[in-house]
């Protein structure tokens, strides 16, 4: 599998994925460990589920806070940043 992107400068770049192996954590030898709750005084955000597809919600980053509508990625800790061009309807709210 093959992902492509295109930088700032509009240079094409191609980069390969590679499968990893289905190994669980007590084969590779990887120790698990609780890790302890960081208190409720943290920001949380309102997701919404759209049709079971992503979870997006809003955020504000910035002095003065900016209000960004993202999607969560739900394997990952990254989140995306909608285009301001986007037409789905959950973009544009």
């Amino acid at each position: 599998m093959t992902m492509l992107f295109m930088t700032i400068d509009a240079r094409l770049n191609r980069t390969s994925l590679h499968e990893m192996d289905g190994e669980s954590s007590e084969e590779v030898g990887t120790i698990l460990q609780e890790v302890p709750s960081l208190g409720s005084n943290l920001p949380s955000v309102s997701l919404t589920n759209y049709e079971n597809i992503l979870y997006y919600g809003d955020i504000q980053i910035g002095v003065p806070p900016q209000k960004f509508r993202v999607a969560f990625s739900t394997d990952s800790a990254h989140f995306w940043i909608f285009s301001q061009h986007c037409t789905l309807s959950f973009c544009c709210k």
